[in-house]
């Protein structure tokens, strides 16, 4: 999708605009690595509750936590014994989903904050050489925004 910065600039990002929201599809190093970040994109909160602080998403803001994916499944006999183990990536893998009214707040200047977090991956993040098959990604901060179409198997797991 094309984001216009606020200088004017096109800039193609890693984001999907499917009408009410904006998809994302993410991976972090860790899960302490995905939680710093999206609490920094206020993506994700800490809220005191009766029993306890809770982490949850900032109202707009769907977070799907996939976990470790299967790049290449894992072969086995007719009676269930493994031939070929699968190979994983044990990073931490989230689908995000921003709906409003997270997609209407703005920084001091006006300019849509999801857009401008978006953009600082794009503009500041460095080619993750560090990626499956044919995924293209930017990471920032032991995160990757990773782009949707070099996804083979994509894990969308939204009700």
């Amino acid at each position: 999708m094309i984001i216009v910065a606020p200088d004017g600039t096109e800039v193609e990002c890693f984001v999907t605009d499917t009408g009410n929201f904006i998809d994302a599809m993410l991976r972090a190093d860790t899960e302490e690595s995905w939680i710093e970040a999206a609490i920094s994109a206020e993506i994700l909160e800490y809220v005191e509750r009766p029993k306890g602080t809770v982490l949850r998403p900032v109202k707009g803001n769907n977070v799907d936590v996939i976990g470790p994916v299967v790049i290449t499944p894992g072969e086995y006999d007719e009676e269930g014994n493994e031939l070929v183990a699968p190979i994983v990536d044990n990073r931490y893998h989230v689908n995000l989903r921003v709906a409003e009214p997270a997609l209407s707040k703005v920084n001091d200047a006006g300019y849509p904050k999801w857009k401008e977090t978006v953009l600082a991956w794009m503009n500041f993040g460095v080619d993750d050489t560090a990626s499956n098959k044919n995924e293209v990604g930017k990471k920032l901060s032991a995160v990757t925004l990773m782009d949707p179409t070099t996804i083979q198997t994509p894990n969308q797991r939204w009700l």
